[in-house]
C-alpha cells in the first residue's frame, strides 16, 4: 500500500514539475519526511536519483519542439555541478532543523516573487535595478535563438554565482534545481517560459545525475526505497509534456 501511494504521489509530483521546469522533487522530499517517516538524507538521496531518468526522458521528449537551448543550459550547470558536490558532503555536516527552515523561507519568498504581476513601472525599476545591471558586466554573451526568434543577454559573472548558488541547494536539499534555474532564466536573463523550463529540465539530468554519484557514496541511496519513484517520475514527465502543449507561457509561470 505504501509502495501505490507513494507511487501515485510521485506521478502528480512529476506531472507538475515537469510543466514548471523543476522536476518535481522540492514538493516530494518533505512529503516523504512528514509523512513516509524518510530521514532527510535518504528522503534527499531517493528523490535525486529519481530525477536522472525523468528529466532525461523530459529532455527526449522536448527535442522533437526545439525549445531546449544547450548553449545557456550546458554554460550555467558546470558551476551547479561544482555547487552540487558542496551540497551533498554539507547534507551531513549541517543540523537538519535549520535546513528546513531555511528551504521554507527561500521556497516561499522565490514563490512569492513569481506570482506577484508586474506593472509597467515594475518593469522600468528592474530595468534600472543592480541584478539587471550587473547581467550585462563584462564577459558578457548575446545568445540568439534562431528556432523561436528570440534573444538573450547572460553575464559569465551571473551564470558563476547563480550556478553554485544552485548547486549547493540542489545538493542540500535532494531537488533537480530547477526550481531556482527556471526563475533565473526567466527573470534575470529574460528568457521565455517554455524554453527556460525545457531547458532546466535538460540542466536537471547532468545535476542529478553528479548528485546521485555524491550521495551514493554517502550512503543515502537505497535503491529500494527509490523504486516507486523513480516510476512515478518517469510516468509523470510524459504526462507533463503531453499538457505543456496545451498551457499557456503565463499560466505556466503561475
Amino acid at each position: 500500500m505504501t509502495f501505490l501511494i507513494i507511487l501515485l504521489i510521485s506521478i502528480m509530483v512529476s506531472t507538475l514539475g515537469t510543466l514548471a521546469g523543476f522536476g518535481g522533487a522540492i514538493f516530494l522530499v518533505p512529503i516523504l519526511m512528514l509523512f513516509f517517516g524518510y530521514p532527510m538524507d535518504l528522503a534527499v538521496g531517493s528523490v535525486i536519483i529519481a530525477l536522472f531518468p525523468s528529466s532525461l526522458l523530459s529532455t527526449i521528449l522536448s527535442l522533437k519542439n526545439r525549445t531546449i537551448d544547450f548553449r545557456v543550459g550546458l554554460m550555467l550547470e558546470a558551476p551547479v555541478v561544482v555547487g552540487t558536490f558542496i551540497g551533498a558532503i554539507l547534507v551531513s555536516i549541517v543540523p537538519v532543523l535549520p535546513l528546513k527552515i531555511a528551504f521554507c523561507i527561500f521556497v516561499s519568498a522565490l514563490g512569492i516573487s513569481m506570482m506577484l504581476g508586474k506593472t509597467e513601472k515594475d518593469r522600468e525599476e528592474e530595468k534600472r535595478s543592480k541584478i539587471h545591471k550587473l547581467n550585462k558586466v563584462s564577459p558578457s554573451f548575446i545568445i540568439k535563438n534562431k528556432n523561436h526568434f528570440v534573444a538573450y543577454q547572460i553575464s559569465a559573472w551571473m551564470i558563476g554565482f547563480f550556478g553554485i548558488a544552485t548547486g549547493i541547494i540542489s545538493g542540500l536539499f535532494g531537488v533537480g534545481g530547477g526550481f531556482m534555474k527556471t526563475p533565473i532564466m526567466i527573470k534575470i536573463f529574460k528568457m521565455p517560459h517554455k524554453i527556460a523550463t525545457s531547458t532546466a529540465l535538460f540542466m536537471i539530468v547532468i545535476t542529478s545525475l553528479s548528485a546521485s554519484i555524491s550521495h551514493y557514496f554517502l550512503g543515502n541511496i537505497e535503491i529500494e526505497r527509490s523504486i516507486p519513484i523513480i516510476i512515478g517520475f518517469l510516468i509523470g514527465a510524459v504526462m507533463g509534456k503531453m499538457v505543456n502543449k496545451k498551457v499557456s507561457s503565463r499560466i505556466l509561470e503561475r
